[in-house]
């Protein structure tokens, strides 16, 4: 039961966090996504939500292989039963195995916004989606909503029970219901997101969790996409490309999400095609050696395989003047030079 603590002073606003990431849209139902919703309400749960369609043979989450899941209006996915807590209890939890985006006191009770929590089991995608759109928090608020997205996809094609998780953030702006001791929506027990096995072991918290930061998921990301977090579930096992351990299959993590370092943003090897020492997503001519990466013209293409040094139209071979943009050709001695490039333009 929840109980409302009135506290004498507002918390300290911090900015509101608008991230890139899209969600997934395009899914039926009156707000695109889903025609399964919950019902206006507080601390409510859904299910079990059948997902052998999309997941036929099943989800390995560490080592149990599940068919269903719970849709919990506080932001989260559980797998045993619902949960209605609202206040985050830090991960490790016993008996709770979880997917939580956003593990918090959601009330979708209020007004004024969709407000709304829906899902989709996309049998030919292979995928399931949780959404919580412009969700507000307690008690029934709308002056703040937050908007996020769980995506699961299934990988039976490298392993049975094989998935991938997929956090998205478009809308951060309350972290705290006002019965966890919030105060118009932010302070008190902010809310909490990441993983939980449910054993009291394994689990992980994302950056931010049960602090004010927490809203920086709008805005951060692991895989250098602001607001996305994504995760591959392998064997049962998260592995998290960018936390510098191998994991999965990923085939490198090199604890950062740099591109052309030699490990690309999902933690697979990146090559050097032309043996220049520089990575492909990184060389502005993969398919030339070009160790100096010379680009006269700026404008991305290295100049060992650009035909058009001074991006003046006129290629290179043809270019009276190929290393200033001449596009008229100017040439008043005709002495075959470019008058902009041409020391002696009468040529006597």
């Amino acid at each position: 039961m929840k109980r409302l603590i009135l506290i004498c002073c507002a918390a300290s606003a911090p900015a509101v966090a608008w991230g890139q990431a899209e969600l997934v849209n395009g899914l039926g139902g009156p707000a695109g996504y889903g025609v399964d919703a919950a019902p206006p309400n507080d601390d409510g749960s859904q299910g079990p939500v059948d997902l052998n369609a999309a997941f036929p043979l099943g989800l390995n989450f560490f080592g149990t292989t599940y068919r269903s899941f719970y849709v919990n209006t506080n932001g989260n996915v559980t797998f045993n039963a619902g949960v209605s807590t609202f206040t985050p209890v830090p991960f490790p939890v016993a008996d709770q195995p979880m997917l939580a985006p956003f593990w918090g006191d959601v009330d979708t009770r209020g007004a004024g916004i969709d407000n709304g929590v829906y899902w989709h089991v996309d049998a030919a995608g292979g995928r399931a989606i949780v959404t919580w759109n412009d969700v507000g928090y307690f008690n029934s608020a709308t002056d703040l909503a937050n908007r996020f997205q769980l995506v699961l996809t299934a990988r039976d094609d490298i392993a049975a029970g094989d998935f991938d998780a997929e956090y998205r953030y478009n809308r951060c702006e309350w972290t705290t219901g006002d019965a966890s001791d919030g105060v118009g929506g932010l302070g008190g027990n902010a809310a909490q997101a990441g993983f939980d096995a449910g054993d009291q072991q394994n689990f992980l918290a994302l950056p931010g969790s049960r602090t004010a930061d927490i809203l920086d998921l709008c805005t951060t990301s692991n895989v250098d996409i602001a607001g996305i977090w994504r995760f591959q579930v392998r064997n049962g096992v998260i592995a998290e490309c960018g936390n510098g351990a191998q994991e999965g299959d990923e085939q490198c993590d090199d604890g950062n999400a740099i591109v052309g370092d030699g490990c690309s943003l999902d933690c697979q090897l990146e090559v050097d095609a032309d043996n220049d020492g520089i990575f492909d997503p990184a060389d502005n001519c993969p398919n030339a050696p070009n160790p100096d990466q010379a680009d006269l013209d700026g404008d991305g293409l290295g100049d060992v395989c650009d035909d058009d040094d001074d991006s003046d139209g006129v290629n290179d071979d043809g270019d009276n003047c190929p290393i200033l943009a001449n596009p008229d050709q100017a040439d008043l001695d005709a002495d075959g030079l470019g008058d902009l490039c041409d020391a002696d333009d009468d040529g006597d």
